[in-house]
This record gives structure tokens, C-alpha cells and sequence, in this order.
């Protein structure tokens, strides 16, 4: 079938769309791929978009209009000859945003948010939940001072070659993930509503950054040599989990300083010996301990709700 045939601008009904490609494309047209994209434009009235595999070279042009006044969820997955984002911020109605294994982006920057010019629309005024996974020549977010208004979720992972610029206020964000963006080397962002931050293999400087989050209840730390004094700071935290560790050789004296923590989980932490009950959260209901090697004994400590298993 030609794709002129397929006639998508004309199925208004159409809600949701998926697009993938083969994964033998290797040796596809990137020209001919390209052109077909742009043929394949949907109705305005799409609500949800997914674009897999597709070999193409851009984006098509169709996809950053703000037209789309519909689409809530838009996922671009494994374009791996794509070497910039389209415009996305004038998607008006976009709540969720996942961009998966686009190897050649190098930098986002005013032309992800579709700020360039004088539009009205502020970027992705609407975008609660946003997801960036393996964009492994990704280098550089130049965010503007206030972006993504709306956004409660942010999750990056394995993103090896960022180093510098997160968002610098979002205002609205409640959980926050950054796995494997070894380095990155710049403070995390103000978040005044915050409650959920998840971070593993990150540089000192974004750790230590951690502690002007002071609205947080749930922190993951793994894969962090050394747990910074300025953790102590997180007056609201509820539960810490600590997860492999390789400098955390004894409870860190801070943890006393964190009067509202009621679960402590520690796990492969191999050469953590020694657990001082004095640097203990005085708030504390469970602490679990597991895959600790060196303390090769059974510890029971009578807290009010829990026993401490080794």
C-alpha cells in the first residue's frame, strides 16, 4: 500500500498511534524513511503517540505543531539517526513526554522547548511526567531559567555524557530520578515540593546538592561513595535507603540529626562494620540491613516495630 493510501490526516476518530520499524533497518532509505514520516501525519484529534524504531534522519515537521491541541502522551523510542529533537514545549496539552535511546542528540536546548520566536504558549505548559533513558551522546541541557511549569515527575538514566544544566526551578515536581549520569556535575534542581528523589552513580557535587531539598520524605541513594554531612539537613525525610555504598564503613553520625526518619534500609554496603546505636535516627521504627558482608554476625536491635536482619 502506498503510504499516501493510509490517509491518517483523515481519521479524525484515531486516538492512539504507534509507528515502528523493523529492527533490520540498518540499511534503510534515511531520505526515503524521512519522506514517508511526513506522509504518515495523523489527525489533529490524536491523543497518544508512540514512534519506535523509525531510521529515519529528523523528525518530521508535522510533529511539533501546535495544532496537535489533543496529544496528551508522546513516546520516541530507538530513532537512532536522529540528531535533535523536535519542538515539543507548543504541545499545549502534552502530559507525558518519554524520549528512549536517540543516540546522536548531543544538546537540548530553546529549540526542544519551541521557544524560539515570540510564541505566546509557555514550554510544555502542561507536562506533568518526563522521561529521558539512554541518550548516550547527550552532553549538554541548556534549560532556560523557568521551564516545564506543570511537571511532577522527572526521570534521567543512563545518560554517560551530561555534565552541566538541569532545569533550575520547577516548581511543581515530586519525585525525581537521575540513575548513571556519572558526569554530571551540577546541582539538582530547586524543587520546593519534592517529596521522592532516586539517584545512583552521580558525582559529589549533585549528592551534596541534596540537601536543599528540604521537603523530601523518600531518599534512594546507590552507587554514591560518600554520604554528604548535608543530608543531615532533611528534617522531613521519612524513609533513607542506602544501597551500595563502597565508603560507608559505619553509621554516618547525621543520621541522628534526621528527626522524622521512621525507616532506614542499608543493603550490599560491603564494608560497613559498624553500627553506632547513638548516631541512630531517635524517630526510627525499621532498620533492615542486608548483603553487608564484614558484619558477618546476626545484630537484633529492639526497635518499636522491627527486627534488624544482617
Amino acid at each position: 500500500m502506498d503510504v499516501l493510501d493510509a490517509n491518517l490526516r483523515g481519521k479524525e476518530l484515531l486516538d492512539e498511534l504507534k509507528m515502528q520499524w523493523d529492527d533490520n533497518s540498518s540499511d534503510c532509505d534515511l531520505q526515503k524513511e524521512t519522506t514517508v514520516l511526513e506522509e504518515l501525519q495523523p489527525h489533529n484529534n490524536l491523543k497518544q503517540l508512540i514512534i519506535y524504531g523509525y531510521c529515519g534522519e529528523k523528525f518530521p515537521n508535522w510533529l511539533c505543531k501546535h495544532s496537535f491541541t489533543n496529544m496528551v502522551s508522546l513516546h520516541l523510542h530507538n530513532c537512532i539517526n536522529c540528531s535533535s529533537l523536535p519542538s515539543l514545549g507548543q504541545l499545549g496539552s502534552l502530559k507525558n513526554l518519554s524520549i528512549t535511546s536517540i543516540h546522536r542528540v548531543q544538546r537540548l536546548g530553546d529549540e526542544f522547548c519551541g521557544n524560539i520566536g515570540h510564541s505566546l504558549l509557555k514550554p510544555f505548559a502542561s507536562l506533568e511526567s518526563l522521561s529521558i533513558e539512554g541518550m548516550l551522546e547527550w552532553e549538554e541541557w541548556d534549560s532556560l531559567e523557568v521551564e516545564f511549569p506543570s511537571l511532577k515527575k522527572l526521570s534521567i538514566s543512563n545518560c554517560p555524557k551530561l555534565r552541566r544544566h538541569l532545569p533550575k526551578q520547577l516548581p511543581k515536581l515530586t519525585e525525581l530520578e537521575i540513575y548513571d549520569c556519572k558526569q554530571l556535575v551540577c546541582c539538582l534542581p530547586m524543587a520546593p515540593s519534592i517529596c521522592e528523589l532516586r539517584i545512583r552513580g552521580c558525582e559529589d557535587v549533585v549528592v551534596r546538592s541534596i540537601g536543599s531539598l528540604t521537603s523530601l520524605a523518600s531518599l534512594t541513594v546507590k552507587e554514591v561513595c560518600k554520604i554528604p554531612v548535608e543530608l543531615g539537613q532533611l528534617q522531613s525525610l521519612v524513609k533513607l535507603y542506602l544501597h551500595k555504598c563502597p565508603e560507608l564503613k559505619e553509621m554516618p553520625p547525621i543520621l541522628h540529626n534526621l528527626t522524622s526518619l521512621k525507616k532506614l534500609d542499608i543493603e550490599q554496603c560491603d564494608d560497613l562494620f559498624s553500627l553506632a546505636e547513638m548516631g541512630l535516627p531517635p524517630m526510627l521504627e525499621s532498620l533492615t540491613i542486608e548483603y553487608c558482608p564484614v558484619l558477618g554476625f546476626l545484630l537484633v536491635l529492639e526497635l518499636s516495630t522491627h527486627v534488624c536482619r544482617v
